[in-house]
């Protein structure tokens, strides 16, 4: 009797679980019914799809831009068109403007570059989206399979939002970046000018041989062509926002203006990135969540192919390439993977996968490995570029206490307005180059978010 009992009870546990992931999955599907209907397109972008890691920065203004791009790129495809026209834009950009200025646009296939060679400090804003374009184009096919109707919304929903967030992270931070140089840039003219008349002075004089004063003149000219190459790196930058925003120059204007108003930096160190997170974080990325989605399909002809699981262990942002299931398991472990089996090609009975299952299982294997490897890669990035900047930080503040101290003795007559003006100009150039760390390495810090799949590593949501 007791033993009737405990089945029944097991069996009614059973099905109220069921009845309850049933009504869950049923729930998000009318949502996604809705959304269809509402947009009158495959789905509608969900905003906050992803984790909201932009919310780390406490800018509102960059707040309400995600949420515009939001809008404006109701899918995947939208936001293949909108990079696509972002690096035809940049192109125009650069025939109309010069023909003999140093290649700003990388044409590699999803990659983007909006930073002259002229610019000394990142070499390059690259706006790139980590994977391949044939998997969004795959995923469009699967669509009107009703068995992963579902999943493939998700996926490109996921895919979509990822980019949107991390496209106009980019831009918005680029914008504040441009700024503070042109503004630093103008400081320094001015310096220049002073030291241009004194150095004239001085050749009144016959206090100098002219070198001097060539020197300044250089100088003069080298940022007079900077500004002008800011300026087109603005209208570039100006001209992308407005593509990801579906062509409203309203929006952009008053992005723009907001920067203007005040282009503080300090959103370059406002998110701090994890040690270290675990390999299963993978389980964000479109590749990986697609490749999982096409072994579920596949699983009963799998089956024979099945070894131990991956293990779960930390990725840390090390040097080290995550080539082999061997070497995942030399790091510290922290369990069996959660999500991703390992499959071999010649397991258990001796026997060759037909085919396409061997092109399955081949292509899950290749893209695991290859998202670890990304993340840690980002990852390492991240840090490295986050240690530059606190370590140039540090120097900064000296040099900032070195200026206040020579402008007191400056107002004391105890520095000469010649030797303060060189003080200054070279204190002007450092601050750009700290500006410059500061914007690599929040660049770096959207790359990492973005190679997760849109979650920032913390696992919050």
């Amino acid at each position: 009797m007791k033993n009737k009992i405990l089945v029944l009870l097991i069996f009614t546990g059973i099905v109220s679980f069921s009845n309850k992931t049933n009504n869950l999955s049923q729930d998000y599907k009318n949502i996604i019914d809705q959304a269809k209907k509402d947009a009158k397109i495959n789905y509608k972008l969900l905003y906050g799809y992803t984790n909201k890691w932009w919310l780390g920065y406490n800018d509102e203004a960059l707040n309400n831009f995600i949420g515009n791009a939001f809008t404006a790129s109701t899918n995947a495809k939208t936001m293949q068109k909108k990079m696509s026209d972002i690096q035809n834009s940049s192109s125009r950009t650069k025939s109309e403007e010069s023909t003999d200025k140093t290649e700003r646009i990388n044409r590699k296939t999803n990659e983007v570059r909006l930073v002259s060679g002229n610019f000394y400090g990142p070499d390059s804003l690259k706006i790139r989206l980590i994977y391949p374009a044939d998997l969004i184009n795959r995923l469009d096919a699967m669509t009107s399979n009703k068995n992963s109707e579902l999943e493939v919304l998700e996926l490109e929903a996921k895919w979509a939002s990822s980019s949107v967030s991390m496209l106009a992270a980019k831009l918005y931070g680029y914008y504040i970046y441009l700024e503070n140089e042109e503004k630093n840039i103008k400081e320094r003219l001015d310096i220049l000018a002073e030291l241009e008349k004194l150095e004239e002075i001085k050749l009144s004089l016959k206090r100098g041989d002219g070198e001097s004063l060539i020197n300044v003149q250089n100088l003069k000219i080298k940022l007079e062509n900077q500004l002008l190459e800011n300026a087109s790196n603005k209208k570039t930058t100006e001209r992308s926002m407005e593509i990801l925003l579906g062509g409203n120059k309203q929006d952009v204007k008053n992005i723009t203006a907001g920067i203007k108003n005040n282009p503080d930096t300090g959103i370059y160190k406002k998110i701090r990135r994890p040690d270290r997170v675990p390999s299963d974080s993978i389980k964000d990325r479109i590749d990986a969540g697609f490749y999982l989605m096409i072994i579920k399909a596949e699983r009963d002809s799998l089956y024979s192919y099945t070894a131990p699981g991956y293990d779960n262990f930390w990725i840390t942002g090390d040097s080290e390439d995550i080539t082999s299931y061997e070497q995942t398991a030399k790091r510290e472990k922290i369990t069996d993977s959660l999500y991703f089996q390992r499959y071999e090609e010649n397991n258990f009975f001796d026997q060759k996968p037909a085919a396409g299952l061997l092109k399955t299982i081949t292509q899950y294997n290749s893209a695991i490995l290859n998202s670890y490897n990304e993340v840690n890669t980002a990852l390492g990035n991240a840090k490295t570029d986050y240690s530059a900047l606190v370590n140039d930080d540090k120097a900064f503040e000296e040099q900032k206490g070195i200026l206040a101290d020579k402008k007191n003795k400056l107002d004391a007559g105890m520095v000469s307005k010649y030797d303060y003006y060189n003080i200054q100009y070279n204190y002007l150039t450092q601050e750009l180059s700290n500006i410059q760390l500061g914007f690599k390495s929040f660049i770096s810090e959207v790359d990492f978010i973005y190679n997760l799949g849109g979650q920032n590593g913390t696992g919050k949501k």
